[in-house]
């Protein structure tokens, strides 16, 4: 018996095994979930843009000045009204006028921003989970919500408390200047006005989140990071990232390769990249010097940096200066290495083996960062161990075993920079490429105060020390909300990126 045959170039003439009722609701479903994801885009899209413009108008000079002020200019009144009755005019309307729409004025902005923000964080979070990539799962993701409900709460805590020395200071009119009524108002006016200005001052940080082209960056703490970084200054940079732009960096990575020209491996092209950035943004390199190095191995040089609106020459060297602010040590290990090829140290020179270690010289409730940069200047790939030992630690040893690949050094002293000859910024991507880095969580038991050392040791497969190195640390007890020289780095890093990034 002949079977009828089907043509496999005419789909149609292929069976429906559940029926066609089955394919109308799985297009259905397909058309649903289209419509979803749009309308996730265009919620995100139009929150993003009220966040940017809210953000911006309260983040405007004379409205940052005016809010922080607001609460002051009601006390100054109030001080006059009970020093001199005599010059203030009793008249309740006459204050409305006056007050009210200042009060407006000042605070309706930055309750705009911060709901706009708010809505912003959940439009982008609903978004990622439709794109199949729920970033609110991630770890720190928990810690950007809090901030900006936390944000949200200290908005509204100055607009009611505003909005009561007001009232206030309207009612003390309808009684009899300097009478008692009228002191004891003007008072209550007073105590409000100046600790709404400390609170306005306190949290200045949260206008600059509104305004700010990475909202969710200074939000994040990293709690998770990897403990060897390949490539250094790459993992770096991302383990600092929030979610959301830690993925966007991970695609960016990817299309820049295709702009990286030939004889250069990826790694070290992208370690070069933000290296430059990195000294041009501490004002080591001038911006003509800049842009002839990123001419030399990127196709379109700065022009194509600037094409990524998200990861270009200002955002890149925003996010170099806030993974800075976390962990100075890592940057302190590459100014070292850029030292001691400026002066051909010892370190470079003997042809070895070379290990430096840099840790905080403050530690707070036990827990500091160490880093360790170890790089194999012979000629073969080598095996090696390092020990970290920390008395009366958590753990007190820790052990790795690593197999570095091998990077001769230079023969000489280097340039910084130089047209003719290999000069500081071709060596310094080659070692971190080529190098291992590892970042370490040291920590202490809880209530462990004082002066506390590591010791660092290189060995060999034999177990013989080729090297050790000794580091000292205050560890101290937490003081208020922690360490306040990162948050002056971090404030620093924000602010300069903002001006930065707005005038790209």
């Amino acid at each position: 018996m002949l079977m009828p045959t089907i043509s496999p170039s005419d789909p149609q003439n292929f069976p429906e095994p559940y029926g066609e009722s089955f394919k109308q609701e799985s297009s259905a479903e397909m058309r649903g979930e289209t419509n979803s994801l749009t309308d996730a885009e265009e919620r995100y899209n139009k929150s993003e843009a009220n966040r940017v413009f809210w953000g911006r108008w309260s983040w405007w000079g004379p409205m940052r000045y005016l809010r922080q002020w607001f609460g002051l200019l009601l006390a100054l009144t109030a001080f006059i009204g009970i020093s001199l009755p005599a010059l203030v005019i009793p008249q309740a309307w006459l204050m409305f006028i006056i007050w009210v729409p200042l009060l407006i004025l000042t605070q309706a902005p930055i309750i705009a921003a911060s709901e706009s923000a708010t809505n912003t964080a959940e439009a982008h979070f609903d978004l990622s989970a439709q794109r199949g990539n729920n970033h609110r799962s991630s770890p720190g993701s928990d810690r950007i919500e809090e901030a900006l409900k936390d944000g949200k709460r200290n908005a509204y805590f100055i607009l009611v408390a505003n909005i009561i020395g007001v009232s206030l200071l309207i009612f003390a009119t309808l009684s009899p200047p300097g009478g008692f009524t009228w002191n004891i108002v003007l008072l209550m006016v007073i105590t409000i006005g100046f600790g709404t200005t400390v609170h306005s001052r306190i949290t200045l940080d949260d206008l600059l989140n509104h305004a700010d082209p990475l909202p969710f960056l200074a939000l994040y703490a990293p709690t998770h990071h990897p403990t060897e970084l390949s490539p250094a200054f790459s993992e770096l940079v991302q383990a600092h990232l929030d979610p959301i732009l830690g993925g966007e960096w991970k695609k960016w990575e990817i299309d820049m390769q295709q702009y990286f020209k030939p004889g250069l491996h990826h790694q070290e092209a992208m370690e070069r990249l933000l290296l430059l950035l990195h000294l041009h943004y501490n004002e080591e390199i001038s911006d003509t010097k800049l842009s002839e190095e990123l001419n030399e191995f990127i196709f379109g040089g700065p022009e194509q940096l600037q094409m990524n609106p998200t990861f270009n020459q200002s955002s890149l060297q925003r996010m170099i200066a806030h993974s800075c602010a976390w962990q100075p040590g890592f940057f302190q290990l590459i100014a070292r290495l850029k030292s001691d090829f400026l002066t051909n140290s010892f370190s470079i020179s003997n042809n070895s083996w070379r290990m430096d270690v840099e840790f905080e010289d403050e530690c707070y409730d036990g827990q500091g960062h160490l880093f360790i940069f170890i790089n194999n200047q012979s000629m073969v790939m080598d095996r090696v161990r390092v020990e970290v030992h920390v008395p009366g630690g958590q753990p007190e040893k820790q052990s790795f075993r690593l197999e570095v690949e091998p990077c001769p050094a230079p023969q000489s002293k280097l340039q910084l920079y130089s047209s003719i000859n290999e000069d500081v910024i071709d060596w310094l991507p080659r070692y971190l490429r080529r190098g291992v880095f590892l970042w370490m969580s040291i920590s202490w038991e809880s209530g462990e105060i004082g002066l506390r050392t590591l010791q660092v040791n290189l060995l060999d497969d034999s177990g013989d020390i080729l090297t050790s190195t000794i580091v000292r640390t205050n560890v101290r007890r937490r003081m208020g909300s922690g360490d306040s020289r990162r948050k002056r780095r971090l404030r620093r890093a924000r602010t300069l990126g903002l001006t930065r990034t707005r005038k790209s």
